[in-house]
């Protein structure tokens, strides 16, 4: 079973986080992506969805994870 959902929902409250700039919880979002991001790649298949943080720009995205 593909665990990208989770990473989405992440991702979606990241996005509301930064919009009303919620400051730490953006913070924190930021470092539970990329902590499930590294728990899930445990559970990830060739072609499944990973999350990943840009720290250069703040950005949140998603990826494939080959």
């Amino acid at each position: 079973m593909s665990q990208e959902w989770m990473i989405d929902v992440l991702i979606d409250l990241h996005k509301f986080a930064k919009k009303n700039n919620l400051g730490q919880l953006v913070e924190q979002l930021q470092d539970t992506i990329q902590i499930a991001t590294a728990e899930l790649e445990n559970f990830a298949q060739k072609d499944d969805v990973v999350g990943a943080y840009d720290t250069q720009t703040g950005t949140v995205y998603r990826t494939n994870q080959f």
